[in-house]
């Protein structure tokens, strides 16, 4: 039985970074990157994600899709949004799981939850915010000072506009998604955990209290090192395809042209 761990585990693996990587496809799907780059990218972008503490890989992350986008705005909102319906899916399987259990709720359960409703009271609350402060500073403008106040609340309603237009009509499924993940990984902690013959079962909430506290144990360690080994793999054959497939395209165009 012990011998059919270690596929299980793989398979789940692969399946939560599909399911990872169609979630963010979907927020960018709009900007139509072709998908075999955009894989390279996602497995590149997760390599360097899981080898960097405190998931400082996101800046990285936000840098690439940024010049694959050709827009700060698009690449950096891009990945916020990614990171964003990710934290809501994770509260709303981390909150009930504590209260259920009857013990304190972590450190790290309480932060993710304050981000998430400060995130949504800031967007359900910025169209009243910005026509306000926006009429205000128009009819009481009395120094340079204000015209940058105005360009910078012109840039925040752009970049609202872009989050709204984004969510809307994928927002279910970018929040399902989301619950997939993590309940498969889960279930990947789970099986490693019997495969290292760890009897303390280690939940969700540990490994996210892991993440932010830098807790290295040893269910965690197999789980970050076997995931850079996979996606170090994932990278290294995705840039083959995309370097095999631009030499085949350009080989093409050359024959078209003569």
């Amino acid at each position: 039985m012990k011998n059919l761990i270690l596929p299980a585990v793989v398979i789940l693996f692969v399946i939560v970074h599909i399911v990872k990587l169609a979630r963010l496809y979907l927020i960018l799907i709009d900007e139509k990157i072709p998908f075999r780059r955009f894989v390279f990218l996602y497995c590149l972008t997760t390599l360097v994600n899981l080898i960097i503490p405190f998931k400082l890989g996101e800046f990285f992350r936000i840098f690439v899709f940024c010049r694959a986008t050709k827009s700060f705005r698009i690449g950096f909102l891009s990945v916020v949004l990614d990171r964003f319906f990710d934290t809501v899916a994770l509260v709303l399987i981390l909150l009930p799981f504590e209260l259920l259990r009857g013990r304190a709720v972590p450190a790290s359960t309480l932060l993710l939850t304050v981000f998430v409703v400060v995130a949504v009271f800031a967007y359900v609350a910025f169209p009243s915010f910005y026509t306000y402060l926006n009429r205000y500073m128009i009819m009481n403008r009395s120094s340079k000072g204000d015209m940058g106040i105005l360009k910078l609340l012109e840039l925040t309603r752009l970049g609202y506009e872009y989050v709204k237009r984004l969510i809307h009509g994928r927002y279910a499924l970018l929040t399902i998604f989301s619950f997939v993940a993590w309940l498969l990984e889960c279930g990947i902690l789970y099986l490693l955990s019997n495969f290292l013959g760890i009897s303390d079962k280690t939940d969700i909430s540990a490994y996210i209290q892991s993440i932010v506290a830098a807790d290295h144990t040893l269910l965690m360690d197999s789980y970050v090192k076997f995931g850079i080994c996979f996606m170090a793999a994932a990278t290294i054959v995705t840039l083959i395809i995309c370097l095999c497939t631009h030499t085949l395209y350009s080989r093409r165009e050359k024959k078209d042209t003569i």
